[in-house]
C-alpha cells in the first residue's frame, strides 16, 4: 500500500513538479501506545487476585474438611453407641440363657438326711452348728472351702475349713 502523507496530497496538487523521495531501507518500529497502567503492576494485580482466590477457596476447602469431619464423627459415634447397645443386649441375653442352662442342670432342691438308730440329721443343721461353733473364734469370711465329714459311730461331725483347720463337734 501506498500511503501518502496530507503534505504530499496537497503536494501532488500542485503543478510544480517534484521528485519522489526514495524510501528508505530502515524499517519503522509501530509505536507503542501509552497504557493507564505499566505492565508490572497490571501482571502483580492479577497475581495478586490469584494469590486472594487461592486463598478464599483454602479456606472452604478447609471448612467443608471440617464439615465432612465433623458429619463423619457424628455418623460413627451413632453407629459405635447402637453396636455397643447391641453388644451389651446381646451379652446380656446370653448371660440369661447360660444361666437358665445351669439352673437347668442343677436348679433342683437337693436336703440331705442321715437316719441311725431313730436319730435323724440334716445337712442344714449340721452346717448351722457349724456356724455357730466357728464364729466364737473365726469370722464366717474366712471360709473359702468346707467339708464335713459325718462318723455314725461317734454321733460327730469332722469339719476341714480351707483344707486346713479342723473342728468336731457332737452332736446329740
Amino acid at each position: 500500500m501506498n500511503r501518502k502523507t496530507k503534505v504530499q496530497e496537497l503536494e501532488g496538487t500542485t503543478n510544480s513538479k517534484t521528485e519522489p523521495k526514495p524510501k528508505s531501507s530502515v524499517k519503522r518500529t509501530p509505536r507503542v501506545t501509552k497504557t493507564s497502567k505499566p505492565i508490572k503492576e497490571t501482571v502483580e494485580t492479577s497475581l495478586n487476585l490469584s494469590k486472594e482466590n487461592l486463598k478464599k477457596n483454602i479456606v472452604e476447602l478447609k471448612d467443608a474438611a471440617a464439615d465432612v469431619s465433623k458429619t463423619t464423627a457424628k455418623t460413627v459415634k451413632k453407629v459405635s453407641e447402637s453396636a455397643k447397645k447391641t453388644i451389651t443386649k446381646t451379652s446380656d441375653d446370653l448371660a440369661k440363657a447360660v444361666k437358665t442352662n445351669i439352673s437347668n442342670i442343677i436348679g433342683f432342691d437337693k436336703k440331705l438326711y442321715i437316719e441311725y438308730y431313730g436319730k435323724k440329721v440334716s445337712e442344714d443343721e449340721l452346717v448351722e452348728r457349724f456356724k455357730l461353733e466357728w464364729t466364737k473364734s473365726h469370722k464366717l469370711s474366712e471360709i473359702k472351702d468346707l467339708k464335713v465329714y459325718y462318723k455314725i459311730e461317734e454321733d460327730t461331725a469332722y469339719y476341714l475349713v480351707n483344707d486346713e483347720e479342723t473342728l468336731s463337734i457332737k452332736i446329740i
